[in-house]
């Protein structure tokens, strides 16, 4: 039997922050889960995850 290779927790996530589509408010739901991502955690986004850059 063969076992298949899993995912890292970072690339499962990378994969879903590319392929999650939340419809018409697409944009806002990721600037507010941004905004809050922040506030909760003192710290900015990594590169290439800042929606208004």
């Amino acid at each position: 039997m063969s076992k298949t290779k899993r995912a890292s927790e970072l690339e499962y996530l990378r994969w879903f922050y590319q392929m999650a589509d939340f419809g018409p408010a697409d944009g806002d739901v990721r600037y507010d889960l941004n905004e809050e991502f922040k506030e909760e955690t003192g710290l900015e986004l990594p590169e290439g995850y800042d929606y208004e850059e």
